[in-house]
């Protein structure tokens, strides 16, 4: 029998057969197609469901040394807000706001904790998915001088920079420049000081790291500790720049 007969029954069998038998044949013969074509349909049924259901993310933060059970409801109401002020559908976008990490500048209490902290900010910082950080200043200023934040203005509009340099702290770059000597030499015991972040006249080289945002009453719902001087910066690699500075507007309540 010639291929063209052997397709030609193949046919009629296929036309004549119950439906079981169809089946039965189809997995015989034709086990490999069907495992493809059922894995294609997966992923085509996948990618529409995340096309149709996934929301695209506005704005990335990290609220750090919270109390996560406290925090959380306020975090979420934080969102929604600036999701509203932006105009935008919350259906199709979101604001992801991660309350839950602690780092600590001093004892070892919480040293993995801290750890874990320092490594979720890398990681997100490396792939560009990280906006801004919040927290104490003093937090802030050890991870500043990790270079985890950039230069304020590099990310405000000039009336931005303007407006809130009344707020601004500072980190001296020359500070960075000596620890950055000091990990070359291997030198772990040589001294160095850190200036006091309101004091730029007495840095050698000052940059806008940091924004005191302690009066802001949206900060204030998050962060219960008064005693703490709550400071917003931006992230190195923060893909959404413009969302960050209505984000800060949104914060200081403009």
């Amino acid at each position: 029998m010639g291929l063209a007969d052997e397709i030609k029954a193949e046919r009629e069998f296929l036309k004549n057969a119950p439906l079981k038998k169809k089946i039965q044949y189809l997995l015989k013969y034709y086990k490999f197609h069907c495992v493809v074509l059922f894995i294609l349909l997966v992923i085509t049924v996948i990618n529409i469901y995340s096309a149709f259901t996934i929301k695209d993310t506005v704005l990335s933060g990290i609220m750090l040394n919270c109390v996560d059970t406290i925090s959380k409801g306020a975090c979420e109401e934080l969102e929604e807000s600036f999701i509203e002020s932006m105009q935008l559908n919350p259906e199709k976008v979101k604001v992801e706001l991660e309350s839950s990490l602690t780092y600590l500048t001093e004892g070892s209490a919480n040293s993995v904790d801290s750890y874990v902290a320092v490594d979720v900010v890398s990681d997100r910082t490396a792939k560009g998915m990280l906006d801004f950080v919040t927290g104490d200043l003093d937090t802030l200023s050890a991870l500043a001088y990790s270079e985890f934040f950039v230069d304020l203005s590099t990310v405000l509009t000039e009336e931005q920079m303007k407006q809130y340099e009344p707020y601004f702290l500072y980190i001296d770059l020359a500070v960075i420049e000596r620890l950055e000597e000091i990990a070359l030499s291997k030198d772990y015991a040589a001294e160095f000081s850190v200036p006091d972040s309101d004091k730029p006249d007495e840095m050698k080289n000052p940059i806008p790291v940091f924004i005191d945002i302690s009066a802001s009453e949206r900060i204030n719902q998050i962060y219960s500790n008064e005693q703490d001087r709550i400071v917003f910066a931006v992230a190195v690699n923060a893909l959404r720049e413009k969302a960050v500075c209505k984000f800060v507007d949104f914060l200081m309540g403009e």
